[in-house]
C-alpha cells in the first residue's frame, strides 16, 4: 500500500513538474515574436505641441460612475485631430431618465498609455536639439575666445 502510494505520488510530482515547466515556457514570448513592422517613432514634437493638456471635472450628476474631483488629460476631439489612432470609442451604461433605469452611451476615450511612447520620442528629439545647440554655443564661445 505504501509502495503504491509512493509510486502514485512520484508520478503526480513528475506530471506536476512537467506541466509547471511546460506552461512557463509556453507563456514566455519576446516582443519580436508578438509585434511586426516595429519602426522608431519620429517627428513627434511638432504633433504633440498641437495637443493642449487640460484640467477638468466630470458631470457627476449625469454620469455617477465617473471619477470625482479634478482630473488631468486631453479632450478626445483634440487628440483625434492629431493622433486619431489614440482615440477609442467605449460603450458605457449610465443612469437613464424617465422609464429607463439605465441607458447605453458611447464615449470617446484617449488611450493615454499609447501616448507614452510619443512623449518619450519627443523628449529624445528635444534632447538631441539641446545637445546640438550646446555644441554650436561652445563652438561660438571658442571662436570668440580665439578672436581676442
Amino acid at each position: 500500500m505504501i509502495t503504491s502510494l509512493n509510486s502514485k505520488l512520484s508520478k503526480s510530482l513528475v506530471l506536476f513538474s512537467f506541466f509547471a515547466t511546460s506552461s512557463a515556457f509556453a507563456q514566455k514570448l519576446s516582443d519580436n515574436t508578438l509585434k511586426k513592422d516595429a519602426t522608431p517613432v519620429k517627428n513627434t514634437v511638432k504633433q504633440l505641441t498641437k495637443l493642449e493638456p487640460v484640467s477638468f471635472s466630470y458631470y457627476k450628476a449625469e454620469f455617477d460612475q465617473l471619477p470625482e474631483g479634478k482630473q488631468y488629460g486631453f479632450l478626445a476631439s483634440d487628440v483625434k485631430a492629431v493622433f486619431p489612432e489614440l482615440v477609442k470609442n467605449q460603450s458605457k451604461v449610465v443612469a437613464g431618465d424617465g422609464k429607463n433605469a439605465t441607458k447605453s452611451v458611447t464615449i470617446e476615450n484617449v488611450d493615454m498609455v499609447s501616448l507614452i511612447p510619443l512623449l518619450v520620442s519627443s523628449i529624445k528629439e528635444q534632447q538631441a536639439e539641446i545637445e546640438k545647440l550646446k555644441s554650436e554655443l561652445n563652438a561660438l564661445k571658442r571662436n570668440v575666445s580665439a578672436a581676442k
